[in-house]
Order: structure tokens, then sequence, then C-alpha cells
């Protein structure tokens, strides 16, 4: 799925906090491109037809995270791991589903 399509799935999503339901969505980024179609056909045919699709929490007050929170991902920034987790907030509007 190109850059573009992914921003209008993004975009859609974030008009619908509380959630879209597959066939919304498919007539909202209406794509020709079969990658879309078969995703589409995919999710229906496991099951997902009625279901919706959103953020696993609708319209959350705050989000907190936990920073560094293992080696790895310490490592990919060049810092050390830190003897405690760094916490830290990002706004609500942050939330995008995956």
């Amino acid at each position: 799925m190109g850059s573009a399509r992914v921003l209008a799935v993004l975009a859609e999503l974030a008009r619908h906090p509380d959630g879209i339901g597959l066939e919304d969505m498919a007539r909202a980024v209406a794509s020709p491109k079969p990658t879309i179609h078969r995703a589409l056909t995919s999710l229906r045919q496991a099951g997902f037809a009625g279901e919706r699709i959103g953020a696993p929490i609708a319209r959350p007050h705050q989000i907190l995270c936990i920073g560094l929170n293992h080696s790895d991902h310490a490592a990919e920034t060049g810092q050390a791991v830190p003897d405690e987790p760094i916490l830290f907030t990002k706004s609500p509007n942050t939330l995008a589903p995956r």
C-alpha cells in the first residue's frame, strides 16, 4: 500500500475515533489497486466484514508511554539502557490504529 493510501486510511480512522466498519472504510478509501481489494477480501473471508476497525481504546484521555524499555531500542537510538524506565505522555490525538 502506497504512502498516500496509508495516509488516507489513517485520516479516515482519525475522523471516526469510535471506529469504522470495514465496508465504510473500503468506500472511504476507494482504490483501483489490487492490493487493497485483496486485503479487503482477506478480511471479509476471515470474518471481519461486520467488525469495527479502530484503535483498541476509543478517545483516551491520556497516553502513557515507556521509552527505551528494551536493549534493542536503546541500541538503535545510541543510548544506554536506563536504570529505571523512562516514562512520558503523548497527546490523545497521536493515537493511530494499526
